[in-house]
């Protein structure tokens, strides 16, 4: 893991990232609050992956105790757990949703390891956005997600969609803001982060692996998640701030 982005959160940050990342949390939090003037009521879509919890520790500082919606279907149990240990550890107010059963896969198989982008999003539309929409109707409410620009189509900061309004505050966050915001703010590093899956594909369900990335044996792939470098655990685990 040397020399990756996550070691961000593990050395000494450069005055220029500091100053980068406090300006970019400044532009993150007016655009929560203008989310705020023209909503009734706001959730998080919640993922438990590093971009979602920042996302989620600036707006439940902006708005205490704002309710979350997590979607667990086909997460690793040890990444689903990390996930709710850092929820708890961090206060947030998380409903957790498992709404595809693993039968579900047995049906689509073809959305297994499969690198089209189409398909992928077709399989994140019915795996995450349908919970997080039910759940942003359910509380008539304001849906903001810890989506960034470089790495999804977030057309703008905040806007209308048939599902309702959307709030993106990290729209113009780069990675390297979202690990130095980590070490800023003393969060621990999520347990998937330090794992070779987690390397690959970040806070992903199992079975959106890129075929181009696999490098073992596909059948092994439930257990990559347990080949952890544990000095970086310990490594990882800052106090949480106030």
């Amino acid at each position: 893991m040397a020399g990756s982005k996550v070691d961000i959160a593990l050395n000494t940050l450069s005055d220029e990232l500091v100053k980068d990342t406090l300006e970019k949390v400044k532009k993150s939090i007016e655009i929560i609050e203008k989310a705020i003037s023209m909503s009734e009521n706001q959730i998080i879509a919640y993922s438990g992956g590093k971009d979602g919890i920042v996302a989620a520790h600036i707006a439940n500082k902006v708005l205490p105790g704002i309710k979350m919606i997590c979607e667990t279907s086909f997460y690793f149990e040890e990444a689903t757990a990390n996930i709710k240990e850092m929820a708890e550890a961090l206060g947030f107010d998380v409903t957790y949703e498992c709404a595809l059963p693993d039968e579900w896969l047995v049906k689509n198989k073809h959305v297994i390891f499969n690198n089209e982008s189409n398909v992928r999003s077709w399989s994140f539309t019915v795996r995450h956005q349908r919970t997080v929409k039910k759940f942003a109707k359910l509380h008539n409410a304001c849906a903001i997600y810890g989506r960034r620009s470089d790495e999804n189509n977030v057309p703008k900061e905040i806007y209308e969609t048939k599902a309702g309004l959307q709030c993106h505050p990290l729209r113009a966050w780069k990675e390297e803001n979202v690990w130095a915001y980590f070490r800023l703010a003393g969060i621990p590093i999520p347990m998937l982060y330090l794992t070779k899956f987690g390397r690959l594909e970040g806070n992903c369900p199992f079975y959106s692996l890129n075929k181009s990335k696999l490098n073992f044996d596909i059948d092994k792939c439930w257990d990559i998640v347990s080949e952890v470098d544990k000095d970086r655990i310990l490594e990882s685990k800052f106090r949480i701030k106030e």
